[in-house]
């Protein structure tokens, strides 16, 4: 088996095509669904590769598990769909299939779970035309919910910074400058 390298685009002139994963390639991976059986192992899928990043001085990709495309089920917004036979021939598909983004998964790309081919290489095909266009607004959408996400925890956090401050005593000040005694003094007690 093969060490496989995870690059962006950009990365890609200085290694050799063979050893690269990439985004929009489509990978087979024994991807755990719950599926309420603990007794059989995950199934091997197609998974579409959304993102390839290195973390740590090690390659990770995140992946995004593929399945057959019925017409039925409940479907996310997120999901896409691939249905054009040339699509799915490069892709390396054997039809129509829908990924569901919303169970994306990072992995290293030295994972144990990656079903390598004869030739050691887990890459099945690459998204072309539509469906990598596709690829790149669900990946847009994801970054843009993520910003907003992050806003808003950004908002809560000062907000509730600001409840803490106003709840907060105000800060007691200790003078070690006495003032003068004025009166008489009184009397102490006689043991």
């Amino acid at each position: 088996m093969r060490k496989l390298n995870a690059i962006s685009d950009c990365q890609m002139a200085s290694l050799e095509e063979e050893d690269v994963v990439r985004e929009g390639d489509i990978v087979s991976f024994r991807f755990p669904v719950a599926d309420g059986s603990l007794e059989r192992p995950p199934q091997i899928r197609p998974c579409v590769v959304l993102a390839a990043n290195v973390m740590a001085a090690t390659p990770f990709v995140t992946i995004a598990y593929g399945v057959n495309d019925d017409g039925k089920g409940n479907h996310d917004a997120s999901d896409f769909l691939i249905t054009n036979l040339e699509e799915i021939r490069k892709a390396g598909l054997k039809g129509p299939t829908r990924f569901i983004c919303r169970h994306a998964l990072s992995v290293s790309v030295n994972n144990d779970s990656f079903e390598h081919d004869i030739f050691g290489s887990p890459v099945l095909g690459h998204l072309t035309g539509p469906a990598l266009a596709r690829l790149h607004q669900v990946r847009e959408q994801a970054r843009a919910e993520a910003v907003a996400a992050a806003a808003y925890r950004d908002h809560r956090r000062r907000k509730n910074s600001l409840k803490a401050e106003c709840k907060r005593p105000a800060p007691c000040q200790v003078s070690n400058n006495r003032e003068p005694f004025r009166g008489k003094p009184r009397a102490r007690a006689q043991i």
